[in-house]
């Protein structure tokens, strides 16, 4: 059945009620969920309910930080997110971060502050928990023939 539910989550924004209501985890392992999880404004736009093309059920677990802190200029026009596709934040081949949602504003901070000069860290957004991006998954292992 084709139904969005849209659910904030997160701290850090004075909001306490919500701080811990992060179930994606719970969400996950049931078939047929899709649970998706933006990192900006622009991703947040284009996972809007509307914009869904699926006939499964979607969770949509939106960060309240992105509601108060994400100044990110968002072009007009339609912008869709595939569900299921990673998104590279940041090229690298030394090191990867894996991040999702606010977190991923985070891992690009670490990124920039690497204790080591020099470390070429890569920086990915998975984007959504179900589906996962399995390609990237096997990426990040170094499997023979993963592209």
């Amino acid at each position: 059945m084709p139904l969005t539910i849209r659910m904030p989550y997160g701290g850090g924004v004075r909001a306490p009620e919500l701080h811990r209501g992060f179930t994606g985890g719970v969400l996950r392992p049931h078939p047929g969920i899709k649970v998706a999880v933006p990192s900006t404004q622009r991703m947040r736009r284009a996972c809007s309910p509307l914009r869904f093309v699926t006939l499964n059920p979607v969770v949509f677990f939106e960060p309240k930080a992105l509601y108060r802190n994400d100044r990110e200029s968002i072009p007009e026009g339609e912008h869709l997110v595939p569900l299921g596709h990673a998104r590279t934040v940041r090229d690298g081949s030394e090191a990867s971060i894996v991040a999702y949602g606010a977190m991923v504003r985070v891992a690009e901070a670490a990124a920039d502050t690497s204790p080591a000069e020099g470390i070429s860290v890569l920086v990915q957004d998975v984007r959504t928990l179900r589906p996962l991006d399995e390609a990237l998954c096997w990426r990040l292992r170094g499997a023979p023939g993963a592209s």
